[in-house]
This record gives C-alpha cells, sequence and structure tokens, in this order.
C-alpha cells in the first residue's frame, strides 16, 4: 500500500508520486486523472458538475491526510491539497512532455518538506 502505516512520511509521499509516475507510464502518457480532466473542460453547460468535482477531489485531499502526522497538526489539510494540486499538476506535464519526470521531481520536493514537518 502506497500510504501504508508502515513507511515514514518522506516515504510515504514518494511512494504516491512513484504510482502516479508508473501509472502514467503503462498509460503512454494518455492516462490522466478523470476529476482534474471533467474540471478542465467546464463551461456554463455543465457548471453543475463542478461541485462533484470538487467533492471528489476534497475526497482525495481527506484520504491522503489521514496518512500523515505533523508537529502542526493545522499544517496536515493543506500539505493534502498541495499534494493533490501536485499531483493534477503532474498529469499535465507528464502528459504534455511524455515523461514521468513531473512526478518524481515533486515527489523528491514534497518528501522532504514531509519529513520535516512529520512528528514521527
Amino acid at each position: 500500500m502506497t500510504l501504508s502505516p508502515k513507511r515514514s512520511p518522506g516515504a510515504k509521499v514518494e511512494a504516491l508520486f512513484d504510482a502516479f509516475a508508473k501509472r502514467v507510464e503503462d498509460g503512454g502518457f494518455r492516462s490522466s486523472c478523470p476529476a482534474g480532466t471533467v474540471c478542465l473542460d467546464l463551461d456554463s453547460e455543465v457548471e453543475a458538475l463542478r461541485g462533484a468535482v470538487a467533492a471528489s477531489l476534497a475526497s482525495y485531499v481527506s484520504v491522503i491526510a489521514r496518512h500523515f502526522r505533523f508537529r502542526d497538526p493545522s499544517r496536515v489539510q493543506p500539505f493534502a491539497r498541495l499534494l493533490v494540486t501536485a499531483i493534477e499538476g503532474a498529469y499535465i506535464c507528464a502528459r504534455a512532455n511524455r515523461s514521468s519526470a513531473p512526478y518524481r521531481e515533486a515527489g523528491t520536493w514534497l518528501a522532504e518538506f514531509a519529513r520535516r514537518e512529520s512528528t514521527g
């Protein structure tokens, strides 16, 4: 499991981003997040979907946040939102460049942050 309790916080982040990197590689750089894809294409005719997309992304944040413990607990939710933001942005960059490097780079930097903020 990517976010296994047996992993350190930094290792969890690296594993999460490695999993997404592998997903886009295995999909020939054609895959992306369904919620992100729908949201990018929203216009006034499908504005009603925005709430559903927002709820989907919020659920991703909630799942991720449960796996981190920081010295300052108020930083966990914003960190989880940052991870989701980086994942969504990396989908775009990975597809555009046909490279998983955006995931690996973001994972490395964000893992370092998780290590510094973590309680253990």
